[in-house]
């Protein structure tokens, strides 16, 4: 080999070498860009981890203090609900009495224009189950009904025992001082009448009986 052909070879050798030199540090330079990008990456993808799973806890916290509020919200609504049909139970129970007093109140007027004593008592048993049948839901009944109905048992013979004039009728024996002044008052209201001892009860009902007395419906 000349030296000329030798100078040439070195000269291409020495290219060779600059230009792998070149390629490494291209070669390393692009690398560390890489790691710089996979770190800035890496630290994103950690960001967004660390956001996801503080929404996700943020979301389960919200979930439970909702479970708790429907939990409170649905005992104060059965304590709610449980006192409103208690309330209603109630009302109805006090309008079913009012009902019931007015029945046996008119029964009662019935029963001691009919019989006497024990008898109209008794009367006023069968004659209060009809006015229950006709009327109205607060225990109102028309002139018309009453009359009727006191019609009715007058002319009844399954009743005629108890009429006033019939043999059977009760009521005779005289009313001894306790009746006597239990009965004293002009008025009375069913209740009161209720708790009367049966002799007064049975002067009582004369008194009606002769316009001396009312008995009132409350």
């Amino acid at each position: 080999m000349s030296d000329a052909e030798q100078n040439l070879t070195n000269e291409e050798n020495s290219v060779i070498e600059t230009k792998q030199e070149l390629d490494y540090k291209a070669l390393y330079e692009k690398a560390q860009s890489d790691i710089q990008k996979i770190a800035a990456k890496k630290d994103e993808l950690l960001n967004e981890t660390k956001q996801a799973k503080a929404e996700r806890e943020a979301a389960k916290q919200a979930a439970l203090t909702q479970s708790e509020k429907n939990g409170e919200f649905e005992k104060l609504w059965q304590a709610t609900k449980k006192e409103k049909d208690e309330l209603v139970q109630s009302l109805q129970q006090y309008k079913q009495s009012i009902r019931n007093e007015k029945l046996q109140v008119n029964a009662m007027r019935i029963a001691t224009e009919l019989a006497d004593g024990d008898n109209a008592e008794l009367l006023s048993e069968f004659i209060v189950r009809n006015l229950d049948k006709m009327a109205d839901d607060t225990g109102a009944l028309s002139a018309d009904v009453i009359e009727a109905v006191k019609d009715e048992f007058k002319g009844n013979n399954k009743y005629k025992a108890l009429l006033r004039g019939s043999k059977a009728a009760g009521g005779g024996a005289p009313g001894n001082a306790k009746a006597a002044q239990e009965t004293s008052t002009k008025e009375m209201n069913l209740t009161e009448y209720n708790k009367l001892t049966p002799q007064a009860k049975l002067e009582f009902s004369k008194l009606v009986q002769v316009g001396k007395a009312v008995l009132l419906s409350q």
